[in-house]
């Protein structure tokens, strides 16, 4: 594979050479087991991901997260897993390859009762350590920005703490900051905050794009990948819906060695019984190397990125079970990322 620049690496541009995927055997629908074969794929131990989450479970703690929030609210406003028709909101679900989506309401000032909404994945890491996590996600339609911060409305959906929800004792978390995307009226960009001092010289950090989705009316992909170390060749990168809407290089973590908490969600500002936050498509590693199926032919022009879970990883050959999520039926294409996040080039496919 050709050397790639450390900030193409980041941002998954293309590798060359021999990096490649040749040929795929098996049925691509949704839910098939399929075969990809090529070179320079490298290794990965385990094969999938740490947690992939549709809410085909029956709860989020059994799939595997360690903290869920709120989960003193009463239903239905913890976070559980449920349909459309249950819920009753009106909200439908992305795509027709699940039943059900993951939801809670930010409803109540405890923590665990609504302050925050989110999924919470403890890990113990050796520095440096890696993640990588996706979700698709929006709110309600009928969210309110009522009260509170009046520039900066306070919406957080990820970040790293020492323990869950925000422990003092240090953490940071991205955000959407001048956020009044109810009504359009102020379009948000992304933040990048260390609130705790966990961060190090992180402090706070906007992105340069201030064209942000509209939550309350689109369901939006986040990726947020970040290497967590005390040195200063650390990064945090949030990706949305393809496009890359901040990037940070610098110090990520500034204690020792031991416990962390990926969060994915989190805290909002305002409070009140039509705060939903709902969250499908949860893919959550502690490795860059992922299979990507994709909505056009090279990286950079997917708007729709889905990472597939893989089941069998060598460095020529990787089982995956197929997960279309947004992407419909018809040409589509796969992607193979390595541990430094560059991908092959794009190889067509026809999703059926």
């Amino acid at each position: 594979m050709g050397f790639l620049p450390r900030f193409a690496r980041l941002t998954g541009d293309q590798g060359g050479g021999s990096f490649a995927i040749t040929s795929t055997s098996g049925t691509l629908s949704h839910g098939s087991s399929i075969t990809i074969n090529g070179a320079q794929f490298g290794t990965k131990s385990p094969a999938g991901p740490i947690i992939y989450d549709d809410a085909s479970g029956t709860n989020p703690i059994t799939t595997g997260w360690n903290t869920v929030a709120p989960d003193a609210a009463g239903s239905p406003f913890d976070l559980h897993y449920t349909t459309p028709a249950t819920l009753g909101r009106g909200v439908s679900l992305p795509h027709t390859n699940i039943t059900k989506y993951i939801v809670g309401c930010h409803r109540f000032e405890a923590s665990n009762q609504g302050w925050n909404c989110g999924l919470w994945k403890m890990r113990t890491v050796a520095k440096p350590a890696y993640t990588y996590w996706s979700m698709t996600h929006r709110v309600d339609p009928s969210w309110s920005f009522s009260s509170g911060d009046p520039a900066d409305q306070n919406f957080k959906y990820g970040g790293l703490t020492l323990d869950a929800y925000y422990d003092p004792a240090g953490y940071w978390y991205t955000n959407y900051a001048g956020s009044s995307w109810t009504n359009n009226t102020i379009e948000p960009t992304h933040q990048l905050y260390d609130s705790a001092g966990l961060g190090g010289s992180m402090g706070i950090y906007y992105g340069n794009d201030n064209t942000a989705g509209n939550l309350a009316s689109n369901w939006l992909q986040f990726e947020h990948l970040y290497k967590i170390t005390i040195e200063t060749d650390g990064f945090v990168t949030i990706i949305e819906d393809g496009k890359q809407m901040l990037h940070y290089d610098g110090q990520t973590d500034i204690e020792p060695d031991g416990t962390r908490h990926d969060m994915i969600g989190g805290y909002a500002r305002n409070r009140g019984p039509d705060q939903f936050r709902y969250m499908t498509d949860v893919y959550l590693d502690y490795t860059f190397s992922r299979v990507v199926l994709g909505n056009a032919s090279t990286i950079g022009a997917c708007t729709r990125r889905e990472p597939q879970v893989c089941t069998a990883w060598s460095s020529t050959q990787i089982t995956c079970t197929m997960k279309h999520g947004r992407i419909p039926t018809g040409s589509a294409w796969l992607y193979v990322f390595d541990s430094s996040n560059a991908s092959t080039p794009g190889f067509a496919v026809t999703l059926v």
